[in-house]
């Protein structure tokens, strides 16, 4: 009987650094999450995802650099499809987003995603986040159209 208590205690004492780890990680989660919403009919459907307000102040300072190249005439790769759904159109009732694994350390956050603009076919996607005055950002993603990542894909199409 005492032996069968400590086993319990033992057992309830491993599972509470875990449960913490899970809770710390919700409001990255959940950030990573609203980086969709506009796919899922809850945000801003006109803007281009570019246009948001949720990458990084660094991230921030290279796409409005891209921009005003693009704007200029210089560039135009990556604004013919939407960065967080790879696509340029997507069924809005079918798609889903799925975080697969979180990885946080302090203000960094790693969240593997799988997403599906909704005809069968989903990619994976990784998302690299930042917390600055306390709100998540996303500082960098690769996808199966950015591998090298977001940050290289717009240096990589400005310097061309």
């Amino acid at each position: 009987m005492i032996r069968a208590s400590i086993l319990a205690a033992s057992l309830a004492l491993a599972v509470l650094p875990t449960a913490a780890v899970a809770a710390d990680n919700r409001p990255a989660v959940q950030a990573a999450l609203a980086l969709y919403d506009g796919y899922r009919g809850k945000g801003d459907v006109a803007a281009a995802d570019w246009e948001l307000p949720v990458f990084s102040a660094d991230l921030t300072r290279i796409i409005a650099a891209w921009m005003a190249k693009n704007e200029a005439g210089d560039v135009t790769e990556l604004s013919d499809f939407g960065w967080f759904c790879e696509c340029q159109d997507w069924d809005q009732q079918g798609f889903k987003v799925k975080p697969l694994s979180v990885k946080q350390n302090g203000d960094h956050a790693t969240i593997r995603m799988r997403v599906r603009a909704g005809w069968g076919s989903s990619v994976e996607q990784r998302l690299t986040m930042v917390r600055e005055e306390g709100r998540w950002l996303l500082d960098d993603m690769t996808t199966p159209s950015m591998p090298n990542g977001l940050r290289a894909a717009l240096h990589e199409a400005m310097s061309d």
